[in-house]
């Protein structure tokens, strides 16, 4: 009885490999994608970070693919992350403070802020674009990635630990404890805090700063837009925020539930997949909103639809068992990978909607 189940065994194997496109030795990711933690857009295809991985998905068929180390990228853990169009690059911050440029397939690593000794907070929340340059703002101050050179060119402090900033017209501004302080983004040494002044002060200290059609301010669940010369308070009394995004004068707000798209009138997106969004982004065809819970939505023409692609529910730890083409995790703790946050298996799945490709990306 024993060898013909072998027999059966080894020939299902072989046959399985024989079909896999992932040549034989190498591993493919299979992180949870429900845990969507930031979106971002590039023409046709948008960019998912989740709590564990990143992958994509084209905006007309819907096409997955994802990205990961086994693909290219130096690490896991993505904080932020932006798109710069004219330079075709895709901006990766990591909550250690490395950070990855991935363009026309290929990837840089800049570890260098992972690399500096002491600050245990190197984790930028939000990747701002100036010109060629890519500005990441962390309590030592605004580290400047130059894109061309593929290196760190600056640092700049108006003198205090940064917490956010943001860029409006033609200035950068920065919230710090001590209160928030504006430059001209063309001033020749932003490292020299004399190049920076304060601004009237808020209530209390801003957690984050955005631009759209004004400079906002967010003070816990308040926001405070900036007339010129004051704060005058803005939106408030909405419940929990969630996130602040902006996207060219567009500025979103997620609140339990729902995105706010706000203006001068306010549009609101409220939806049942939404229970913890974490980010959005519109593009011709419709808004694209990253949830915490649900993973990545697409709202068109009054219609929600959940384009997360299958994957783990989180973390996957105990024995694996073959279960048709695929391993699937049995409970227990006794075969968990290290702490490796996903499944590795040498299958491919392909096609749409809920289908995956696989990017093989080329570190430089």
């Amino acid at each position: 009885m024993f060898r013909p189940c072998l027999i059966f065994f080894l020939i299902f194997v072989s046959n399985d490999l024989r079909s896999q496109s992932i040549p034989i030795g190498q591993w493919r990711e299979h992180f949870p994608t429900r845990q969507a933690m930031a979106v971002a857009a590039s023409g046709n295809e948008i960019f998912c970070a989740t709590a564990q991985g990143l992958f994509s998905l084209s905006a007309d068929e819907h096409a997955v693919t994802r990205y990961g180390k086994s693909t290219g990228l130096h690490d896991a853990g993505i904080s932020a992350m932006a798109w710069h169009e004219g330079l075709q690059t895709l901006v990766l911050a990591y909550r250690n403070g490395n950070i990855d440029l991935v363009a026309n397939g290929r990837v840089t690593n800049i570890p260098d802020v992972l690399q500096r000794p002491g600050n245990p907070d190197k984790a930028a929340t939000v990747i701002l674009i100036s010109g060629d340059r890519a500005l990441l703002p962390l309590p030592t101050g605004i580290i400047v990635a130059d894109l061309r050179r593929r290196e760190i060119a600056d640092t700049w402090t108006p003198g205090h630990p940064v917490l956010s900033a943001t860029i409006y017209g033609t200035e950068i501004f920065a919230s710090t404890p001590q209160g928030i302080y504006r430059a001209s983004i063309s001033a020749p040494n932003l490292a020299d805090p004399g190049s920076w002044k304060m601004l009237p002060p808020l209530p209390a200290t801003a957690q984050q700063l955005v631009a759209s059609d004004y400079l906002v301010a967010r003070v816990q669940d308040t926001l405070f837009r900036f007339t010129g010369n004051a704060w005058q308070k803005w939106v408030f009394g909405r419940g929990a925020i969630t996130f602040l995004q902006s996207s060219g004068n567009a500025l979103f707000m997620g609140l339990p539930g729902m995105v706010v798209r706000i203006s001068d009138e306010e549009t609101t997106l409220a939806n049942a997949l939404l229970p913890s969004p974490s980010g959005a982004v519109p593009t011709a065809g419709g808004i694209w909103i990253a949830d915490r819970q649900n993973g990545l939505i697409f709202y068109h023409d009054n219609t929600f639809t959940s384009l997360t692609p299958d994957a783990p529910a989180g973390p996957a730890s105990g024995a694996l068992l073959p279960q048709g083409a695929r391993c699937g995790p049995l409970p227990g703790p006794s075969a968990t990978a290290g702490s490796h946050p996903g499944l590795l298996s040498p299958s491919r799945f392909s096609g749409k909607a809920n289908g995956y490709s696989r990017a093989r990306l080329s570190p430089t």
